[in-house]
């Protein structure tokens, strides 16, 4: 409860010499992609705009990550190149702005056409660097994805809240007794030689079952689905679990015993996971008896 206070305490103190640093950053966006910042303005912004945004994040206050992750673009962006205009003049400052919006965009939402969609729907005028903002989306990618394959929606990089979420998960179902608590599962941000360090372990799964951030279960990775990825994924691993995940069926906890049983009876049965009903988070799984 008083975490925010010192933050905010800070943050106002901060503001008093730089206005810029309150709101969600449009402002400063858009003064970066018209040409209206200053050079040392640009350069005191890219350092303390994403700590207060952290900050302020981190201490419990309401707010999102999108407008900043373009607002930090920009201001790198037109820093960068305002720098490079000293050996290099000539180009409009607006410019390296937009370019630097779309890599760290791409980056932190791990969605290279989304963003350049975006940039263009929000601009209305970027068909001239078109090429150089689609590289430098490119290089962001690639370079995002082989330090961290999260974004900014994709929650714990680790299976161990996930854990912890199903353990706390009472179940409220007919057929309790037939759940295994399996934890063959991967957040969607897992990579790709995670997934491949988990595969060949001991007694490694056939199956892994990939959550989202709230633990809802979003597909299933097959051992062949990943040692059958393409090349550019299995020399670089720049795929994410979200990337290789399949979808997959699943018995809800709203469903009769008697639906599960008759199930169970199929000939192509084997095992098949348990999702909530209405949140749709896993729960776990369900084998075929063994005769």
């Amino acid at each position: 409860m008083w975490a925010p206070l010192p933050m905010f305490a800070l943050l106002g103190i901060l503001a008093i010499p730089y206005p810029q640093l309150l709101g969600n950053g449009l402002d400063i966006t858009e003064f970066a992609f018209s040409n209206q910042l200053p050079l040392l303005l640009m350069l005191i912004l890219f350092v303390l705009k994403p700590l207060v945004t952290a900050g302020c994040l981190g201490s419990g206050a309401p707010g999102g990550l999108f407008t900043p992750s373009i607002t930090y673009g920009a201001v790198f962006g037109g820093a960068m190149g305002d720098l490079w205009s000293f050996i290099w003049p000539g180009t409009p400052m607006g410019s390296y702005a937009v370019i630097g919006a779309g890599a760290v965009l791409a980056a932190t939402m791990q969605a290279p056409l989304a963003a350049a969609v975006l940039l263009l729907e929000l601009t209305h005028n970027t068909m001239a660097i078109m090429v150089p903002i689609l590289l430098a989306i490119a290089g962001a990618i690639i370079t995002a994805r082989l330090l961290d394959m999260r974004s900014i929606d994709s929650g714990p990089a680790s299976i161990q809240p996930f854990i912890e979420q199903i353990a706390r998960r009472p179940l409220h179902t007919a057929f309790n007794d037939l759940i295994t608590p399996s934890l063959n599962i991967v957040p969607v941000s897992a990579s790709y030689s995670q997934l491949v360090y988990w595969m060949t372990a001991d007694n490694a799964p056939q199956n892994l079952y990939v959550l989202d951030h709230s633990g809802k279960l979003v597909g299933v990775i097959s051992s062949e689905k990943l040692w059958t990825a393409d090349a550019l994924t299995r020399t670089m691993g720049i795929a994410a679990a979200f990337d290789l995940k399949m979808p997959v069926t699943a018995i809800r906890s709203d469903q009769s015993r008697k639906e599960v049983l008759n199930l169970l009876q199929q000939p192509s049965f084997s095992q098949t996971p348990v999702v909530e009903g209405v949140t749709m988070q896993y729960m776990g799984i369900i084998k075929k008896p063994e005769v």
